[in-house]
């Protein structure tokens, strides 16, 4: 297995998470020119990244010319959960004045997805869905927020950012109650396509 992000910072998240070593070979470098040979892999996989892409379809193209002749590329869009931190996400990105619609693919475009590789002649399939979580709580979501975690939220300054979410900390708070008193676990379905090349 290879890891590629454009990203050193989020690549050192990766490592951090491993333990202070990348569990296997990383590479910075950019989807849309994928800095590998021909056939290269017998299979590749990507998971919440064609959002932050604008030419996604170039990203595709580049999966398609690297992996073997039957190989196959297991993608997922992304998602996001609803509740209390839904709602905390809008109004965030309103106060802050985000607008958080992708520079890629939409979250939920599977048909644009499908269409892109059935252009390449892959064979379309679909993995059986399954709901996941994130435990963070809505303390430790509202810091993210203000700390600029999260990809849709670059676009804002950090006086924005930090004014949005004391803001939306107070309207939280008058929304929902105490904000420690909140489930901490947001619930949401993922959905795997399979893409099988010719």
């Amino acid at each position: 297995m290879v890891g590629l992000d454009l990203s050193l910072a989020m690549m050192a998240v990766l490592v951090n998470k491993a333990g202070g070593r990348p569990p296997f070979p990383l590479v910075n470098g950019d989807a849309t020119a994928l800095p590998f040979g021909d056939d290269r892999f017998e299979a590749a996989l990507f998971r919440w990244v064609l959002h932050l892409i604008p030419s996604w379809r170039d990203a595709i193209a580049e999966l398609v010319r690297v992996v073997r002749p039957g190989g196959v590329v297991l993608a997922t869009l992304g998602g996001a959960g609803s509740g209390p931190k839904a709602a905390i996400r809008a109004r965030f990105a309103d106060l802050a004045g985000i607008d958080r619609r992708p520079t890629g693919i939409d979250w939920s475009d599977f048909d644009g997805l499908d269409d892109a590789f059935d252009g390449h002649g892959a064979e379309i399939g679909e993995l059986e869905s399954f709901e996941d979580q994130d435990d963070e709580s809505v303390e430790e979501y509202l810091q993210f927020l203000a700390d600029d975690r999260y990809s849709w939220t670059w676009s804002a300054t950090e006086e924005s950012r930090r004014r949005a979410a004391a803001d939306v900390r107070v309207w939280a708070e008058a929304e929902f109650g105490a904000l420690e008193d909140l489930p901490a676990t947001t619930t949401y379905t993922v959905r795997w396509r399979t893409y099988r090349l010719p």
